[in-house]
């Protein structure tokens, strides 16, 4: 905090990423015999830069 300025960075850390298979992905191991799970994506990381002004 500076005057009437504030300034932020806030990086969030991801302490589990884990998917469970949705019904789609069980049929389709299912017809296939091959484990699948979906086209889930996770960011490795995440930066969140902001400032707000106090009138």
């Amino acid at each position: 905090m500076y005057k009437k300025y504030n300034f932020f960075l806030y990086t969030p850390v991801a302490l589990r990423r884990e998917r469970p298979q949705s019904y789609p992905d069980v049929v389709r191991t299912n017809l296939t015999g091959v484990f699948a799970r979906g086209d889930a994506a996770f960011a490795d990381y995440s930066i969140n830069l902001g400032m707000s002004f106090r009138f």
